[in-house]
């Protein structure tokens, strides 16, 4: 046979699956039995049950904030001079997460924090933690280690005057 006849007797055969498929004779994709109707029903059963699934696994953005009673703790390294104006040291900040809306644990590969001065918007801190797997359905409190630093050219650099204050 010719490609041209092959090619033809193949639509042939796609265009009488394709018929029978129409008028419910042959069902779905040759099953036995699959009728359009119950392809339509099955389908949307199983859309469903993936948006089911899909509802309980998509992880929820945590509610994050400071602890009240003692955003920061355990000071160490604490270093302050004048001449330069600069300050130097390591403390933890205490986190509160809120996980209440996830229905799995969240696992964060790095956290990483950068602290500004609110008057003058210069950086004085950074911390960074690696690997964390943090519960679901928790408040949880998580210490996050930060170091501060900052240098200025004198004791009048607002930064530094309004840091150290």
């Amino acid at each position: 046979m010719t490609k041209s006849a092959k090619r033809e007797q193949r639509m042939d055969k796609w265009t009488s699956k394709w018929k029978a498929f129409r008028r419910d004779e042959n069902g779905f994709c040759c099953i036995p039995g699959m009728s359009r109707v119950r392809f339509v029903i099955i389908l949307f059963i199983l859309c469903v049950i993936a948006g089911i699934i899909l509802a309980f696994t998509i992880p929820r953005v945590p509610g994050w904030s400071f602890n009240n009673d003692n955003p920061i703790n355990g000071s160490s390294n604490i270093h302050f001079a004048r001449l330069p104006a600069n300050f130097t040291f390591d403390t933890n900040l205490n986190l509160q997460i809120n996980t209440q809306s996830n229905f799995l644990p969240l696992t964060f590969n790095k956290i990483h924090a950068t602290i500004f001065d609110s008057d003058t918007n210069k950086q004085i801190g950074e911390g960074e933690v690696g690997h964390t797997k943090i519960p679901a359905k928790a408040f949880f409190n998580y210490q996050l280690p930060v170091s501060f630093s900052y240098s200025a050219i004198n004791d009048t650099d607002i930064t530094c005057t309004s840091s150290c204050v």
